[in-house]
Order: C-alpha cells, then structure tokens, then sequence
C-alpha cells in the first residue's frame, strides 16, 4: 500500500485551499472541528489546468475521513480527523496538535501535526488502541520501527523524532514537508505520454540509493524500494537540485540482518510486484540486500520506461514474470538511454542475486560513474516544471486536501501486494558534498571474481533448471513459429488446496467463493478440505496432506507445532503468516435458563459452570424439575483449538489472575479439579461451531447452553427463536482472542506459480473489501479501515441478545508448556 504519509498522500499538502480566507484560525488554539487548520497563510487557488494536473496523481483511497458513530476502543483511530478515546477528545499529544488524518497503515493512522510555539508542521504517526490491546506484540513492534528508522543517519532518509507514550496512545513523531512521490511523478509522466530525462532519473536513484547505503551500512535491509517509496522535495531556484535531495522513505518492510526481526512479523515476500526481486517473492526471510538492488535497478527502470520492468493483469501474474522471464532491455524502450546506464541495469535485474550488485553501496558507485558520463547535463526544464506543478503547496496554515496515489496498478504499472506499515514523511535536506565518481569501467563490477565464477555458474544452472521445471510443468512454455497462426491454447489453471479445521472451515470456504468472483483469482483455484483442529497439525506432520495453504481458527498451538515441524525437518513450517479475523470466546445459554443461572449464581463464569455441572439437574440450583439434567458443551481441548481456548480460559478462573498463565498454575489442585469438573461437558467429536449449530437446532434437549467463539454465536443465535426461545450471550470476565489464521506452507515442491496463487489468495484475503465483508459472517475483521458497526452489522443488529461491541480483557496466549499441559500431551 502506498505510504499516506508521504506528500502525495491525503493531506500532504501538494494541492491548494479553496476555502475563503475568513475560515482559517489561529494556530495556537486547540481545533475544535475535523477541518481545523493551521492559519495565517493566504489561500491560493490552483488554476484549472493546474487542479488537472494534480488530479491525474490522485486516486479515492481515502477521500475524507469517515465518521463513526461509535466511540469504543475498537473504533479508535478509525478514520477520525482527531483522536477518540471513549468518546473523550484528545486534541493533542505532549504539546503537539492533531490537525487532521494523513492517511492510513497497516500499523497505524498517521496525522499532520503542529507546534504552535514552533510554528511547525510535523507527522504523528499512532498505533490505534484497539490493536494494541488485541496484539500487544504491535507495541513492541511499532517502538522498534522507531528504533530503527531513528539508528540511521543519511539526509537521503527519513527522520524519526520520537517516539512516545500518551493517554495509552503509542505514536511517534516524524519530520514532514510538502512535496511528491516519484511514483506521482511517474503517474504525470505516464498520463501526459512524457518521459523522464536520463540525468533526473539517475540524480533521484543517486540520492535513494545514499538513503539505502546507509540503511545497508547498518544492516538493516529495506525490502520495498519501488517509485512511491521515494520522495522529491519542491523545486527551488536557491536550494541543490530537487531530484538529487530525494529521499527515501518507509521502513515498515524493513529487516535487520544483526536483530534478524522485521517489522512485519512474518517471512512472507512482502513488498510490490514488479520492483520485487525473485528471492524475495518466494521468502522473505531469503532476501538480502541484493533485493534491495533489484527493487533500486527496477525503480531506475520505470523512471525511464515509465512502467515497471515487470507488468500483467494480476499481482500473480507480475511475479510469475519476475522469477521465470527476462525483462525487456531498457534501451528497445528508450533507444537514449547511455550504454553504461542500460548495462547497470541488466545487472541490477539479474535473476540471481549473487550476479546482482553485493550491496547499496556498490550499486550507489556505479550509479554515480553513469551520471558522471552523462557530463554536464542536467535535469531539463521539463522535468523541473513538471515536478514544480506537482510539489506546488500551500503555504504554512493552508488547510491540505486529500490525496493518494494508487495502492494497486496493473497493465504498465506495479500491483501491490501485503499492505505495508506506513511510517515516513520527508523534510528538506542540502545533499552531501559531491564526491569525484570513478570511471564506469571501475564502477561497474564483472559478472563474477576469481574463485567465484564456478559457484556463480552452478547458482545459475540451479536457478535455470527449477524455472525450467516450472514452465514445463504449468504449461507456460509454447512454441512460437514466426509467421504461422498459433492454435488456441487453453487457458492454464493454477490448483492450490487449502487444509482448514471445522472451526474455520465456514469462514474459509466462503472466502473461497468470494475469491473465485474476483478478478485477481483468474487462472487460480481454491481447493478446501477440512478436519479437526488438531488432526490438521498431525496430518501436515506426518505428511498425509500437503497443503500449500492452512486455515485455523485460532493459532494457539502455532508455536507448539512450529517446534514440531523444526525439530522433524530443520526448517520453519510457514513461508507467510497472517491473521485474517478475530473473534472472542463467549457463554451463549438459553434466556430463561440463564436467568434461573445468573439468580442463582450470580455470574456465569467457569467456577460456577463446573459446580452445576456436578450438581446434575436443574434442581439443584432452582430450576424446575421439567428441565431434567444441567447440560453443557464445550469443544474437547484434546482435539479442538476452540476447546484449548476455553481450557485456557477455565485456568485463569480457577486462578484468578489476568496475567500470563504459567504451567504451575494450570497444575495447582485448583485448576486441576476444575478442568475435572468440567471434563463432563467436553464434546469429544464436534468443535466450537458444530456445538453452537447444534444448541440452536436441536434445543435445550440437546444442551442447556455452550461456550464456543462469538463468530459462532452471530451465525446460529437467531435460528434458535422460533424454535425454542430466544438465546443470550455472556462474556467472561476474560478473554481471549481467536485469531483466525491462514498460513502458506514452505514447500520446495511448489511451483512458483503455485505460491504466487497462495499469496494472491491470502492479499484477497486482507484487503479492505473482503475485510468488510467479513463482519457479516460474525468476525471482527484486522484491517483498520474496516468498519464493525456498520448499519446492517450484526453486532449492532444481535445487541439485545448480548452481542457486545467492546470485549473484557484480553489476555496473552499461552505458552507452549501450558498448551501442551491443556491437550494431555
């Protein structure tokens, strides 16, 4: 996704305000209304052609932030132009005024600020609170991309200023000015059918790639260099030129090679198709700083081409075509291109990492001796104006308009993948002092060194041949007779099958029928199988389903099976990792009946669950004799991951800590006599949906009430009414949450289109659309645009049967000594 806190982003300031002046207010005083502003500028309309202009870079990404009716935590930050915490506003933070929304990351809403005794604009980016009370390892996540954007000095790179803690609000602080992307810059340049100079495009790859030499330096790799990621400040007549003060922007993919974490917690091929190297689309965690010259080399590709060097109709498509084909060289695109500058190119692009540049700094060498050789030139008056045009901004005090550049191209520009965490702004910075280039002879390295060249050779024809199996075995390679008509040839199919427990089996095969109407599933097909929780796990161990794709309901055993899989195979089990929902565990009981409970009791909490249960009848505990035994269901934890939750959750009451369950607690006599109790209400052959069906269908003959996830009470409560009476449901006092999670299995006997039809399914599977969606099926979607109450959501809808917006509090998975303890195993 691209990053909306850069210029061309919402509210970066790159159009003008066509408000009357008489709007504007002063700038010390707290803004009481979403379309504050910062004052004491004269307004200034752009002209027609000049709006025209601007418009061609602008997309509806995020027009005007929605409003939300509802102020709980799980709406914080969703859209609101200021700060929401339960209903209280918070107009500021530390000192720092929140004007309006930027835009929208994966990891966090980010607003323009202002400090008004320093008259200053500044970036705020804020990690919303309903994540960090969900995730609370985004936290740790979200400070370390300050660390780490802040451990690297380059004026060719962004600035973190701060990063702080405020109303339980985790944000930091980032310079910001006005100016563009090159990608908006690639957008004019590509709607007005111009192209870029030779020298600019090198002068803006020169000063990116000191940004990135930097980042190298400390071994940090940035895992998304692509045209949006870059930054042009405005033109001006006094300042170094504006191309060679670019900067380079966005850490959210990065990695570090001394910490060996990245910030998205995941080793998938994150990053954009099309500047992506092939290393990197199949893993991640594989993809060093060569990658990071290839994402450079087909960045200078697409400033001269004004396309990426890779295109098709689908992300899919795009990286199929960067792992098996060749790119079409530079200079059969732009016959003006120099020599040198083609050559660093093709090697930039090389296939194999290990023929690429080693590092930045390299590739930031050879950079320069080609700019050398272009002499004296500079860039020419075309691309100055057009940057001019497009970085023409408000003074300071305008209010700023929203803007985005496209998150998703196809067809001659790039298709993105996994939304990546916004996190940069830019500020002006005077470019280092030039230094003399070397010649391009000396710059530019030969393809291998002594000693080198048989390793070099046997990398090559390994990569040859598993591209070659490839196309052979999808069909890909057709023979072409220049001259003579070609018989159709049917459209190829890419089959992947996806494994899921019966707890997400529901949720999964709809997205699998949702995927199938979008166009980003042509030539792919889902295949779905399902079976319990932890027969998936067994299955995939003893090897009797090789799924690339995975679906559980909850990952509390992920880490229990990661060590199994390593520890059978010497290697991680999962290439990518991604929740897709979640959903809380709940009681959901008969309203007569758990009234008569709650009389009797007083709460309905597991304490209380296991000593009705060993009561027997309804009797006991002043009920009627009519209603015969006291009944309950609880999924199995012995085989079903919903009844691992509830297990878990029974501890922490047998306790009564709200902290990190430890393997001595859930073995104290306490917890142990009450999994006992409650041992009479494990369901040893159905899991949390099929229990929750089965109380809705088959009434209290069946079961009095069950505990199963909130997503299985929304689907199946209001089927119950016309048979048996109405259904309630109670929360316990705390909770956890089921993380609905699909995984792409590592496999090397998966072909890479195969893998790229998993990651196409699991992009689908995060976007905001689908995410939206969602919400119907009773889950709380993970994207932080997707709204849960929504007019026809049936969380607002289920309210008077005790659906709840805001869920109690939400505890930290267990370990795995403890989930082992609570399986039996």
């Amino acid at each position: 996704m691209s990053d909306p806190t850069r210029p061309d982003a919402p509210g970066s300031g790159a159009e003008g305000d066509d408000r009357p002046a008489e709007s504007r207010t002063d700038p010390s005083a707290p803004q009481a209304e979403s379309d504050a502003t910062i004052p004491d500028a004269p307004a200034r309309r752009e002209s027609d052609s000049d709006a025209r202009t601007v418009e061609t870079d602008r997309t509806t990404l995020e027009s005007e932030a929605p409003s939300y009716d509802d102020l709980s935590a799980d709406s914080l930050l969703r859209g609101l132009p200021r700060v929401q915490v339960g209903g209280r506003s918070i107009p500021s933070l530390h000192g720092i005024q929140l004007v309006r929304k930027l835009g929208q990351g994966a990891m966090g809403a980010v607003y323009l600020g202002y400090k008004p005794r320093l008259r200053q604009h500044v970036a705020i980016k804020v990690l919303p609170m309903h994540l960090a009370e969900m995730r609370p390892q985004l936290v740790e996540r979200f400070i370390r991309e300050a660390q780490l954007a802040a451990s690297i000095e380059s004026p060719h790179l962004i600035r973190v200023t701060d990063v702080d803690e405020s109303e339980g609000l985790f944000f930091l602080v980032m310079e910001y000015v006005g100016g563009v992307s090159a990608g908006a810059l690639l957008r004019s340049l590509r709607d007005s059918g111009s192209t870029l100079d030779e020298a600019s495009a090198l002068d803006i790859c020169i000063a990116a790639g000191a940004g990135l030499a930097a980042a190298h330096a400390r071994g940090i790799i940035h895992r998304d260099l692509k045209p949006d990621n870059i930054l042009l400040p405005r033109h001006e007549p006094s300042a170094p030129p504006a191309f060679t003060r670019a900067k380079l922007a966005d850490l959210g993919l990065a990695r570090s090679e001394v910490l060996g974490h990245s910030l998205t917690g995941t080793d998938t091929g994150m990053g954009t198709a099309g500047y992506m190297a092939p290393e990197q689309a199949l893993s991640a965690r594989t993809a060093g700083k060569p990658a990071d010259v290839f994402g450079l080399g087909a960045t200078l590709y697409a400033l001269l081409a004004v396309r990426p060097p890779f295109t098709g109709d689908s992300a899919a498509g795009v990286i199929v075509k960067t792992i098996q084909e060749p790119h079409t060289p530079i200079r059969e695109l732009r016959a003006d291109v120099s020599e040198p500058t083609a050559t660093l190119i093709d090697r930039c692009l090389e296939k194999d990492p290990a023929t690429r540049f080693v590092d930045a700094s390299a590739l930031l060498e050879a950079l320069r001796a080609c700019r050398e050789a272009l002499g004296e030139r500079g860039s020419t008056s075309e691309a100055l104006a057009r940057l001019e045009a497009l970085t023409r901004a408000p003074e300071v005090g305008e209010k700023v308009a929203p803007v985005s550049s496209p998150s998703t191209e196809v067809d001659g520009a790039a298709a993105t993948l996994p939304d990546a965490p916004a996190a940069s702004t830019f500020i002006q910075h005077a470019s280092t002092s030039a230094q003399k280039a070397p010649t391009v002879a000396d710059a530019l390295p030969s393809r291998a060194q002594p000693g080198e060249a048989g390793r070099t050779r046997r990398k090559a024809l390994l990569i040859f041949a598993f591209v070659l199996i490839a196309l052979i075995v999808t069909g890909v390679v057709r023979s072409r007779f220049k001259g003579a008509a070609s018989a159709p040839v049917a459209p190829v199919t890419t089959t992947v099958t996806l494994l899921a427990s019966h707890d997400s089996e529901r949720w999964a095969r709809w997205a699998v029928d949702e995927f199938a109407k979008d166009p980003s599933s042509k030539g792919i097909q889902i295949s779905v199988t399902a079976t319990h929780g932890y027969e998936v796990e067994n299955r995939l161990l003893e090897g009797k389903e090789t799924p690339l794709l995975v679906a559980l309901s909850n990952d509390l055993s992920s880490e229990r099976f990661s060590m199994k899989w390593k520890a059978k195979t010497g290697r991680e089990p999962y290439s990518r990792r991604e929740v897709v929902s979640l959903s809380p565990q709940v009681f959901v009981m008969f309203e007569d009946r758990l009234q008569q409970y709650l009389k009797h009791y007083g709460a309905l909490n597991f304490i209380n669950l296991g000593d009705a249960l060993t009561k027997k009848r309804w009797t006991a505990i002043g009920g009627p004799d009519s209603w015969g035994p006291f009944t309950f269901a609880i999924a199995d934890p012995a085989i079903s991951l919903n009844g691992l939750a509830s297990a878990a959750l029974a501890s922490y009451d047998a306790t009564g800590i709200d902290e990190l369950l430890t393997l001595e607690e859930v073995r104290s006599p306490r917890a142990t006599m009450l999994l006992a109790q409650l041992e009479n209400a494990f369901r040893a052959n159905d899991g949390g949906d099929e229990i929750m069906k089965e109380l809705a269908l088959k009434g209290p003959s069946e079961f009095d009430g069950v505990c199963t996830t909130e997503s299985a009470a929304i689907t199946y409560i209001e089927s119950a009414d016309d048979r048996w009476g109405a259904l309630r449901v109670e929360y316990p006092k705390v909770n956890f949450w089921n993380e609905s999670t699909v995984y792409v299995m590592r496999r090397e006997q998966n072909s890479p289109e195969e893998l790229a039809a998993a990651n196409a399914f699991v992009d689908f599977l995060l976007g905001e659309a689908t995410q939206q969606k969602l919400v119907a099926l009773g889950l709380r979607p993970v994207h932080p645009a997707a709204r849960l109450h929504t007019a026809d959501s049936p969380f607002l809808r289920l309210e008077p049967m005790g659906i709840r917006r805001d869920v109690p509090i939400v505890l930290a998975k267990p370990s795995v000594e403890v989930v082992a303890e609570l399986m039996g195993q």
